[in-house]
């Protein structure tokens, strides 16, 4: 008589934890590129300096463009609603730094104006957006 071998269980892999990560990743990039995208869109050409640093530290980012708009955090408002947005962002979080992010045509007293107001406001740090130029070698 003939003897059956007995049956190999089937191997099948787990692929839930292979679908977990991939979802992740997929959030993650989805959220990333949103926040990227906002700011980028704001026409401003910076002025530039040599001696520019990149911070690194938590902030509040008010942009001016060449025309005179603002933007809070890649928002659109105006002067009243910019005094409104920021006075609470800076009442939730004084210590971050405010940025003012103007374009290299925009009037020196406007850019002092917005710095003026976040500093009225409660701010106790303010810093100019320039673009960083590298110097030549000597």
């Amino acid at each position: 008589m003939r003897r059956l071998a007995p049956k190999r269980p089937r191997v099948v892999p787990d692929i839930t934890a292979l679908i977990d990560v991939v979802f992740l990743l997929l959030i993650f990039f989805m959220v990333t590129t949103t926040f990227v995208g906002s700011e980028r869109e704001i026409p401003i050409d910076l002025p530039g300096a040599a001696s520019g640093e990149v911070e690194s530290v938590q902030h509040h980012v008010v942009h001016i463009t060449a025309a005179g708009k603002l933007f809070f955090h890649g928002q659109e408002v105006d002067r009243d609603s910019l005094i409104m947005v920021l006075g609470k962002a800076l009442q939730e979080f004084p210590e971050k730094l405010v940025i003012v992010s103007a374009d290299k045509t925009v009037a020196h007293g406007r850019v002092v104006e917005i710095l003026d107001i976040a500093r009225q406001l409660g701010g106790k740090q303010a810093a100019l957006a320039v673009e960083i130029i590298h110097k030549p070698a000597p």
